[in-house]
């Protein structure tokens, strides 16, 4: 699978209700190397595209900021 077709099938994932962590973004964390990360409401933006590329097979940036895939990867037309 692709990442994209991975990411697609995390349509509609949304942090846990009130201090409920959902344990799905919590494995998105651990999958980037961070499994230190206490909370859902920790943004997960880059763990997510992370997560999702190494599911690929891809290795990410395995960071916690959206600005450490600025120079990532090779452009495209």
């Amino acid at each position: 699978m692709t990442p994209f077709e991975i990411a697609r099938g995390y349509i509609g994932t949304t942090e846990g209700p009130g201090p409920e962590n959902n344990p799905v973004i919590m494995e998105m964390y651990g999958s980037v190397g961070h499994d230190w990360v206490e909370h859902d409401s920790v943004a997960w933006c880059a763990a997510f595209v992370g997560h999702c590329l190494e599911k690929a097979g891809i290795r990410s940036t395995r960071k916690l900021t959206a600005r450490s895939y600025l120079d990532w990867g090779v452009p495209v037309e």
